[in-house]
């Protein structure tokens, strides 16, 4: 009898119906995948997250606290109508909250935004990978999360790699202070290196290399 591949778990949050759908389309194919939630928003996600059952988080970066309900309502205060609104200190908030309440999942950020700063936050509050919507087709989706199952760290490479090199090529210093080393480093990271095959080619210590990814 052969043994059978364990399936991927999934959760799913992002506000955008037609987004999430087409995640869903994406992944509902894979015998290896099963999708086990989907969340609009912060509080949503908080609970799902807390009720645990999934292997990886897939999260849009920019998020509500609280999804904003059919009118017919009284008028909402000042204050829920900007908890309304996504943010990305929303998503950051839900990154770090898995990150913590379920230290062996996995997380994937899902944007539209190819700041450099922002994967830098995303990736300073626990995120394992960082993609681009714009740059996300399913075959390539699949093989993504295939690639962050197996401890692999796919961050959007072409763009991210070139925003590092102009950044060093300018002279101008890196956002959240991060040193020369470092930068190297998360180059390495944006094309897939592992911290072993880093910590050989930059001729560090892997322990040395583990250490900067954490403040990276």
């Amino acid at each position: 009898m052969e043994a059978q591949e364990a399936h991927l778990r999934i959760a799913i949050v992002d506000d955008h119906k037609i987004f999430a759908d087409g995640m869903i389309f994406c992944i509902e194919p894979s015998p290896l995948m099963e999708i086990t939630g989907v969340a609009e928003d912060l509080a949503d996600a908080i609970r799902m997250v807390d009720a645990g059952g999934f292997d990886m988080l897939l999260v849009d970066l920019h998020i509500p606290r609280v999804k904003s309900g059919n009118g017919g309502g009284p008028q909402p205060a000042v204050e829920d109508i900007a908890d309304q609104q996504p943010s990305m200190a929303a998503g950051l908030e839900l990154i770090r909250h898995c990150a913590t309440r379920r230290p062996g999942a996995k997380i994937v950020v899902l944007t539209y935004s190819n700041l450099a700063g922002h994967f830098f936050l995303a990736n300073q509050a626990g995120a394992d990978a960082y993609l681009v919507k714009d740059h996300i087709d399913c075959k390539n989706f699949i093989q993504d999360l295939m690639t962050v199952a197996a401890g692999g760290r796919p961050f959007s490479a072409p763009f991210l790699e070139k925003k590092v090199w102009d950044a060093q090529k300018s002279g101008f210093a890196f956002p959240y202070g991060l040193t020369e080393r470092e930068v190297k480093i998360l180059t390495l990271m944006c094309v897939g290196a592992k911290d072993k095959e880093i910590a050989q080619k930059l001729f560090l210590v892997e322990r040395s290399v583990h250490r900067a990814v954490e403040t990276i």
